[in-house]
């Protein structure tokens, strides 16, 4: 019970400037006017609540409002698999306001476009609340067409892209103790402990992205037959701390954390 009680600490520390355990979004009022909006939309936001829950961390969306006309977008991609392979990192989107509806529209590849709609019901300094749609086409053609679903996102003054870089050793949820190596290139070596001596894991890819505090990775063992497989955290980092997070839900429906803490191996 005290374990599970500190991983939820460990949670709402991680996930405190998101303030994921508000109330839903206020709809009363459908089109508020809103002044200067595309100047308070300016900086990195992150889905805090979706229909006033708390966001999962394998549905977290961020966005970053370069200017009135440009945003930048990665998500962690809860509806990934072996014949949609979404990696959406740091993907371009092109920003249009009118009034209170602000539309972004992005291109992931040549036949894909992805279309994001936010009605902004309310915006202060550190949360947004909105209503919002997803739409994909190929080809000009819709694919999918999302539910409008309300949002609460959380402003996001961290970005953890270069401070993940180095070695890092921690303990897994199973016990097994391990390293991470962190690239500038956006690449990760991954070790394991065999008879007290580290060594490489084989394998055939590892690719890992961090935007403000979300943490994406994906890799594939070498060898036939193996498959693509992610993983995806919410992390702080304090000088040689590291800290990860992951709200998950049971198939029974209720929430859990997965945490793992790693210290940073100084150079040699």
């Amino acid at each position: 019970m005290m374990k599970k009680m500190m991983q939820w600490v460990l949670a709402a520390t991680l996930l405190c400037g998101l303030n994921v355990f508000s109330s839903c979004v206020n709809d009363n009022n459908d089109n508020p006017v809103i002044d200067n909006l595309a100047e308070k939309l300016q900086g990195k936001w992150m889905i805090a609540t979706i229909e006033g829950r708390p966001a999962l961390t394998s549905e977290e969306l961020v966005v970053t409002f370069l200017s009135s006309t440009y945003a930048i977008c990665s998500e962690s991609g809860a509806d990934f698999n072996e014949t949609a392979k979404k990696w959406n990192d740091h993907l371009l989107f092109k920003v249009t306001i009118d009034g209170n509806k602000v539309t972004l529209i992005g291109n992931p590849s040549e036949h894909i476009t992805l279309v994001r709609e936010m009605i902004i019901k309310s915006i202060s300094d550190d949360e947004i609340r909105m209503i919002f749609k997803h739409t994909t086409l190929r080809d000009g053609e819709v694919v999918s067409d999302d539910a409008p679903v309300a949002m609460r996102l959380g402003k996001v003054d961290e970005d953890y892209s270069l401070a993940i870089q180095g070695l890092w050793e921690g303990s897994l949820s199973d016990g097994e103790f391990s390293r991470w190596e962190f690239f500038d290139d956006g690449t990760f070596h991954f070790y394991r402990q065999v008879d007290g001596i580290w060594q490489l894991v084989d394998d055939e890819f590892s690719d890992y992205f961090v935007d403000g505090i979300l943490f994406c990775s994906r890799w594939k063992n070498a060898g036939e037959n193996t498959i693509e497989k992610r993983e995806w955290f919410n992390i702080k980092i304090e000088d040689d701390e590291m800290k990860w997070m992951a709200l998950i839900m049971r198939e029974d429906g209720t929430l859990d954390v997965r945490t793992i803490e790693l210290t940073q191996i100084p150079e040699d």
